[in-house]
């Protein structure tokens, strides 16, 4: 994830870039217009031109887990890495170059989801 990008973008990006997965097939992992899809992917094109590259291979969470509603990716993110993979708030904003507040924020609005 960075820190210009939304967590959709992001992996919108992703997706479409590393993965080389079309619009179709993002559009049947997330439940999500193709037309959001693809302005997500506008979006991040024009805050984050390059590839990305992938920092910490070892937290990967399955794309299923980030897709799941009606919680947004980021809170599903974060649902994720606090509960299941048991991190801290502070390693969680860390990983994610978020702010600790932010992330705080971002876990309690998913819990009452």
């Amino acid at each position: 994830f960075n820190t210009k990008l939304g967590a959709l973008e992001a992996l919108v990006k992703y997706l479409r870039e590393n993965l080389d997965m079309k619009y179709s097939e993002i559009n049947k992992l997330s439940n999500r217009t193709i037309g959001a899809l693809a302005k997500s992917y506008k979006s991040s094109l024009s805050k984050h031109k390059q590839e990305f590259s992938i920092k910490h291979p070892e937290q990967s969470v399955s794309i299923k887990i980030l897709f799941k509603r009606p919680k947004t990716v980021l809170e599903n993110l974060v649902l994720h890495l606090k509960d299941i993979k048991h991190l801290t708030l502070t390693e969680i904003s860390k990983l994610l170059s978020r702010n600790v507040k932010s992330i705080w924020t971002t876990y309690n609005r998913a819990k009452k989801r």
